[in-house]
């Protein structure tokens, strides 16, 4: 199994359900280590950019609106397989804490590729992206 690095966000609806502190735990006990995180307030331009293959989407301004409507933490974590397995983890984080409701309120974002993962710390992580 590779070592990987892979992106995870703490969405705005962890925030407003008081469950974001509980996440980054997860990560941890799932044996990928925590490179670098961040608390952001992220602006419309950067969120559009991130989510730029969604655009022509019908759902891609909620989603925009959604993403930019309260804090978020960013993660950038490192493990074997670390893509995959945060996937998977992902999916368990989304069943307990999601919102059944808004397809966009999950909790959590994950990278699903090498190639995403690469572009997205590059996104979030500008000034230590190459660490």
């Amino acid at each position: 199994m590779p070592i990987q690095e892979t992106l995870v966000l703490i969405k705005p609806d962890a925030f407003e359900k008081k469950i974001w502190h509980k996440i980054p735990g997860i990560y941890k006990r799932h044996r990928l280590k925590i490179v670098h995180v961040k608390f952001v307030l992220f602006d419309r331009d950067l969120i559009e950019k991130h989510y730029q293959e969604h655009r022509d989407k019908p759902f891609f301004n909620d989603l925009i609106n959604f993403m930019t409507s309260g804090p978020i933490l960013a993660l950038r974590l490192k493990g074997k397989n670390a893509i995959a397995r945060v996937r998977k983890i992902n999916e368990e984080i989304r069943k307990n804490y999601a919102s059944r409701d808004q397809l966009s309120a999950n909790v959590v974002h994950g990278s699903d590729s090498p190639e995403s993962a690469g572009q997205e710390i590059r996104i979030f992580f500008r000034d230590n992206s190459s660490d």
